[in-house]
């Protein structure tokens, strides 16, 4: 967000856009998310059996417009950098957390 400022782009907007077209991607994909679950898992009544976490790939743009590059159902946690290191035991650490377990 610090280069995005640097760069006289409003990070504020700009987090706001890519929290929308993250959320709506989302929103395009929860039938088949819901169907494989339920392959995976039947329909036995049971609200969780597992969580996936799905890694968003966007471009910013010069105009601070975030634009969906990929989304990714199996996203990669090996690292070659700290700042990769960083972002990633995060992403692992709030997973864990959401569900009870950190």
């Amino acid at each position: 967000m610090e280069s995005l400022r640097e760069a006289g782009i409003d990070d504020v907007k700009c987090l706001a856009e890519m929290k929308r077209v993250i959320l709506l991607s989302i929103i395009a994909v929860t039938p088949q998310l819901k169907h494989a679950y339920k392959v995976k898992f039947g329909e036995d009544g049971q609200p969780f059996h597992c969580f996936e976490i799905l890694g968003f790939d966007l471009l910013i743009d010069e105009k601070g417009k975030p634009w969906m590059i990929e989304v990714n159902n199996l996203p990669s946690f090996e690292s070659d950098s700290q700042f990769d290191y960083s972002i990633k035991a995060n992403v692992a650490k709030d997973a864990l957390s959401i569900i009870g377990l950190y």
